[in-house]
């Protein structure tokens, strides 16, 4: 009986995505942080919108969409530059006592990678020998090799 409710659920909500319901939220590949009530840019993630567009780490953000970042929390801040994918917003940035007008159109997130599986074993921290099974590590033990420790089923 559960298992037909979450498939109704898995299934209502497959329907609302597919339908524009939800819509994935945009990066534009950049991280900040507030200092001195202004957003400062901290890192720019190089491929990305941000980066394409010439925005710098140590830029302040002065407003986006003619809306001012001073002296917000970074609740309000983060909800001012939020956006869905293809949308497209105007920064203001202050970089050496200059202004400029910075236009980013967000992106899809990335999709997660598998992290790469290596086959040879591996030392780990205690001095064991280890390889990475669908993200699990295997231990191998003693002088024979064999398998010492399994992951869970």
């Amino acid at each position: 009986m559960w298992r037909l409710k979450t498939l109704t659920v898995f299934t209502a909500l497959g329907l609302l995505i597919s339908h524009g319901a939800f819509a994935a939220n945009g990066i534009m590949g950049f991280s900040w942080v507030i200092q001195s009530g202004t957003p400062i840019v901290t890192e720019v993630k190089p491929g990305f919108p941000a980066a394409k567009a010439g925005l710098q780490r140590g830029d302040w953000l002065m407003s986006v969409n003619g809306r001012s970042l001073q002296g917000l929390n970074q609740y309000q801040a983060k909800s001012l530059m939020a956006g869905q994918a293809g949308q497209t917003s105007s920064f203001v940035i202050s970089r050496n006592g200059q202004q400029y007008t910075v236009r980013l159109t967000r992106v899809p997130p990335p999709l997660p990678t598998q992290p790469t599986v290596s086959p040879v074993p591996q030392r780990g921290s205690f001095g064991k020998r280890y390889t990475l099974h669908q993200g699990y590590p295997l231990i191998h033990g003693g002088a024979s090799g064999r398998l010492a420790a399994r992951h869970p089923p």
